[in-house]
């Protein structure tokens, strides 16, 4: 599934806009080479050439709070906000936000 995170209306709007834009979203590949004009992936067993003149690649995000840890540590006040407080993307990013500005008025 692509999308997740956007919920059902981006992901209906978006991966057909996507799709019809000419993009192909291969959902669980491995990339073995990305050469001038083709992505070589595995998916499963399978292996394929994908031809291609631009590739968007993603990947987990995983939170890292270590400029706020360094931060505190040099006596900085400092606030978590974002996926460095937990992937939640950009709904998760709003309400921290809104937290903050509540909090410091």
């Amino acid at each position: 599934m692509f999308c997740g995170e956007l919920g059902l209306p981006g992901r209906w709007r978006l991966v057909p806009d996507i799709e019809a834009a000419g993009a192909r979203l291969v959902d669980r590949a491995h990339v073995d080479s990305i050469s001038s004009d083709a992505v070589h992936v595995r998916v499963g067993n399978a292996v394929e050439s994908i031809p291609a003149d631009t590739v968007i690649v993603t990947n987990v995000a995983t939170p890292d709070s270590a400029v706020f840890t360094a931060l505190q540590a040099a006596g900085i006040a400092a606030r978590l906000v974002g996926d460095c407080n937990g992937v939640r993307r950009l709904e998760g990013a709003n309400l921290d936000a809104a937290e903050v500005a509540l909090a410091i008025g």
